[in-house]
């Protein structure tokens, strides 16, 4: 064996044991994170004014946009009736026997739907710059979301079935319910948005703090109550919107002069080329669920329309 592999087998062996007594890890609850540790977990995972999170942005905003739109069927599709409660639980859920509410497809008196997601995922970073990120979002950045803002149970189903927030925030999860419900969050390992699984007794709450980012919406499900499922999407940086009953969404304080990126999806199905997508009134091109936004100049509003098939819903 020759000198230099001796010194490095040597070197090899010492550091395995002098780690042997010092490098365990601790495992962290994921529904009571230390804070410090997860803001060290986060300057790792979503760097902010670090070269690493400024790394080939080329440009600069020249100020803020507006984008917003609306999603909407060519026709009143066919709702299909919720699902019905089963188990111990199920006269508390439903008194009557009648069916749940559908909070898979919600659709509004004009065709609008509900629960769409639109997220910026190009560019990847954004500095934590005012150049960047308008100081009405600076403002929320650490928010913990509650009362009408939090993440909720009623009725046995999901009260947001798409629910959205940032990594660097902190949400409620309540029951609004009288029997024990399991909330069962999937995170999502890419992006480090931390799972969660606990039960929470009636009119409980308990506090989630993702750490991480998901690279599209995950699940949340109810362990108890096969039925219930929602979804949920963590972002590291603010601009993303959910639709309303309308289908309408908007995204304030866009960084203007910047090429983006934008991905879009209901129930975690990507909107696809069989979507008729404008801005403006123009065609736009969308594959799953990715479109593209150039030529974004400061107060420019973006209108985007979607109208979708209802067959394929249906």
């Amino acid at each position: 064996m020759s000198r230099g592999k001796k010194n490095a087998s040597w070197i090899s062996l010492l550091l395995i044991v002098g780690c042997l007594p010092g490098c365990q890890r601790k495992v962290v609850d994921a529904w009571s994170p230390n804070s410090d540790a997860a803001r060290q977990i986060r300057d790792v995972v979503e760097p902010g004014e670090s070269s690493q999170a400024t790394a080939g942005l080329a440009k600069e905003p020249t100020g803020f946009a507006t984008l917003r739109g609306v999603v909407q069927f060519n026709r009143k599709p066919n709702v299909p009736a919720g699902p019905s409660a089963s188990g111990n639980d199920a006269k508390l859920c439903s008194p009557d026997d009648s069916a749940l509410e559908n909070t898979f497809l919600q659709v509004g008196p004009n065709n609008g739907l509900r629960n769409v997601a639109i997220w910026l995922t190009k560019p990847r970073r954004i500095p934590e710059d005012p150049k960047w990120i308008h100081e009405e979002y600076q403002a929320k950045r650490d928010a913990v979301l509650t009362g009408k803002d939090a993440f909720d149970q009623k009725k046995c189903v999901f009260v947001s079935p798409m629910f959205a927030m940032r990594s660097t925030q902190t949400v409620e999860i309540l029951n609004s319910d009288s029997m024990l419900h399991n909330t069962k969050i999937e995170g999502d390992p890419g992006g480090g948005a931390a799972g969660a699984n606990s039960g929470i007794s009636g009119g409980g709450k308990v506090l989630y703090e993702p750490v991480g980012y998901s690279n599209q919406p995950f699940k949340v499900s109810c362990s108890i109550h096969g039925w219930m499922q929602s979804w949920m999407l963590v972002r590291p940086n603010p601009f993303f919107a959910v639709s309303d009953l309308n289908g309408g969404f908007e995204i304030a304080h866009l960084p203007a002069g910047i090429d983006m990126e934008f991905r879009v999806s209901h129930e975690g199905k990507f909107l696809s080329n069989d979507v008729e997508a404008t801005r403006n009134g123009k065609p736009l091109t969308i594959k799953s669920g990715r479109l593209k936004l150039s030529g974004i100049e400061p107060n420019d509003v973006i209108e985007l329309t979607f109208k979708l098939d209802a067959k394929n819903y249906e």
